[in-house]
């Protein structure tokens, strides 16, 4: 709710400032607290939303089917997290899809982002040339190694290779590219390997041009974690009830999917155009999940260490807490 505004000497003025506090009382949801309501906010503007046309990430396209009407969702395809931050501090959406790194690379650049709930998990690969002579992540050394680098791959692929005793900056040669061109490049000689993310990766193996070197997923203090909705700070207390929309959005498509994998497919490749049986064999990578809870606080700090170590964010940020809003998560699961 609005902070109490200072004293004003015509009565007329109080009588206004009064009015308007009660009336934005009235409009409060049920079971919400007061500190959370803004009396100004309107409960049906439009709510725009910044997603990939991945089937992991389809989810918002649905969000209005669970709203009975009450909200507009209007949803925007991006490349990258990248792009969809820019979006977002430019207030051109209310909020959007992030790697779990690249909000965490943005929190450490003073960014106001917070998580407010998860969108999906695992996804990964790295990735060689179906006949390449590479066998394990060692035979790396010397090689061209594409990846998004705003990308949780990014990071996994750093932590691969040093788990493997190479340096990332002597030993390999790492490239920018967008996951969807990582194939044409492995096909074209361009880069001897890729970190990428499905369902490319089922579509380059599908396809004859690449096998799967090893899946570069961080160990159980990390999680799984690799995509998460996120918002500024002042949406989720200035849009608060949209800001709860969009994630009771989250949860039910979420769920509707889960509970049903055949729909999961028939609905991504209506919305992204890739072939049903490519969305199939990608699914043994790719897990749902939109809940955050404490232990998911528990690995963003542990990520926040890793990606520290690994050079990725100078320094870890003081307080996961500020950055990781639960209340959201709580709140529509009451």
């Amino acid at each position: 709710m609005n902070q109490t505004r200072k004293k004003i000497a015509p009565l007329l003025a109080v009588t206004l400032v009064l009015t308007m506090i009660f009336a934005g009382c009235g409009k409060s949801e049920e079971g919400s607290s007061s500190k959370t309501v803004v009396s100004s906010e309107n409960p049906s503007q439009t709510a725009r939303v910044a997603t990939w046309k991945m089937p992991q990430t389809i989810q918002p396209n649905y969000y209005s089917q669970y709203l009975d009407g009450s909200r507009e969702i209007k949803v925007s395809n991006f490349m990258s997290s990248s792009d969809q931050l820019q979006a977002l501090l430019n207030d051109d959406v209310d909020a959007c899809g992030m790697s779990l790194t690249a909000a965490i690379e943005a929190v450490a650049d003073e960014k106001p982002v917070v998580i407010v709930c998860g969108m999906y998990e695992k996804g990964a690969a790295l990735v060689v040339g179906a006949d390449s002579d590479i066998q394990e992540v060692a035979d790396l050394k010397g090689k061209r190694i594409a990846c998004q680098k705003d990308s949780t791959q990014y990071v996994q692929l750093l932590n691969l290779l040093k788990e493997n005793e190479l340096d990332a900056e002597n030993d390999v040669t790492i490239q920018e590219a967008s996951p969807e061109n990582m194939e044409t490049l492995l096909q074209n000689g361009e880069i001897d390997a890729y970190c990428g993310i499905e369902p490319y990766v089922s579509q380059a193996v599908s396809d004859g041009t690449a096998r799967i070197l090893d899946t570069p997923y961080f160990d159980d203090d990390i999680g799984l974690t690799d995509t998460v909705l996120v918002t500024t700070r002042e949406n989720t207390e200035r849009k608060n009830l949209m800001i709860k929309d969009l994630v009771k959005g989250q949860k039910m498509a979420t769920e509707t999917f889960q509970n049903d994998p055949d729909l999961w497919v028939s609905e991504s490749a209506q919305q992204t155009g890739i072939d049903e049986d490519i969305i199939k064999a990608s699914l043994d990578n790719l897990e749902l999940d939109w809940e955050i809870d404490e232990d998911f606080v528990e690995q963003v700090e542990a990520l926040c260490e890793k990606m520290t170590e690994l050079g990725v964010i100078a320094e870890a940020p003081n307080d996961v807490w500020e950055f990781v809003d639960l209340s959201f998560v709580e709140y529509v699961n009451q």
